[in-house]
């Protein structure tokens, strides 16, 4: 019993690995290797492709967040300018119509008159 399961199993094996040369080893090694050397070859040139590609794309980030902050600094500036403007004449209007009292003021005769006393920032901001 134990021999036909033997005989089985060795039938149903592939047929024996053939002796091969040494100079036949060295063919199928050096097969190989220029085989694995092409695959990192082509790996690492896909993989420089793609740092070029990444390297761009940081570029271009960049510049977007360069032009990005400009224009942000840019409208900042515009309100800011606007805002102290408006500031500006609601203090000039402020002080026209008398909103911060009168005042006695002496010209150069030595003659005393009422004037509306002039408004400041801090005044605007009561």
């Amino acid at each position: 019993m134990k021999r036909l399961a033997l005989l089985l199993l060795l039938a149903g094996c592939d047929d024996m690995p053939q002796a091969r040369t040494e100079a036949e080893i060295r063919e199928i090694s050096k097969t190989a290797a220029r085989d694995d050397i092409a695959m990192l070859q082509a790996r690492m040139a896909d993989l420089e492709n793609r740092l070029e590609l990444v390297e761009g794309e940081a570029k271009v980030a960049k510049v977007t967040a360069e032009v990005t902050a400009s224009a942000h600094d840019s409208l900042v500036n515009t309100f800011n300018s606007n805002v102290r403007k408006d500031n500006e004449d609601a203090v000039r209007d402020m002080t026209r119509r008398g909103a911060c009292g009168r005042e006695w003021l002496q010209d150069e005769n030595g003659n005393y008159f009422q004037t509306n006393k002039a408004c400041t920032m801090a005044d605007l901001k009561k």
